[in-house]
């Protein structure tokens, strides 16, 4: 069985992102992203919060730069990339671990608010267009 190390990540940024350079010049980011495990309980009818996982991701280059100018804290995102465990000595010299997503893809998601549960959507297969905060809210019914 071929082996594959692709790890597809979509949350919310924990914190602005990282820009610098390496010793040559090289442009790196360094992003923090937070996936939640909430979940709605259907017996108890309402949603349970869980602690957040976080995951760090590297991005180089072009793309690091982008992600650097168009994305700040709170923003949704979505990144694919291969995953790397390493090691590294802190500032007391202890040796730590630390796993990474050096990213190659990064997406901007975009979201539609969601309709509560008891609201239903016509069975005549077109659209609805509602207005919602001065926004208009068009939802596809499939």
């Amino acid at each position: 069985m071929p082996n594959r190390n692709m790890h597809e990540i979509m949350g919310h940024l924990g914190k602005d992102p990282e820009r610098s350079e390496t010793a040559t010049g090289k442009v790196v980011c360094r992003i923090s992203i937070a996936t939640s495990n909430n979940f709605f309980d259907a017996r108890m009818q309402e949603w349970v919060q869980k602690t957040p996982d976080w995951h760090n991701v590297i991005i180089w280059d072009d793309l690091a730069e982008k992600v650097a100018q168009e994305f700040s804290k709170g923003d949704a995102i979505m990144v694919r990339g291969k995953s790397r465990t390493r090691e590294y000595q802190d500032k007391q010299g202890q040796t730590r671990r630390i796993t990474e997503v050096t990213a190659n893809e990064v997406f901007k998601p975009i979201y539609v608010p969601r309709r509560d549960r008891q609201n239903k959507i016509d069975d005549d297969d077109s659209w609805t267009i509602d207005v919602v905060d001065g926004q208009e809210d068009i939802e596809i019914p499939f």
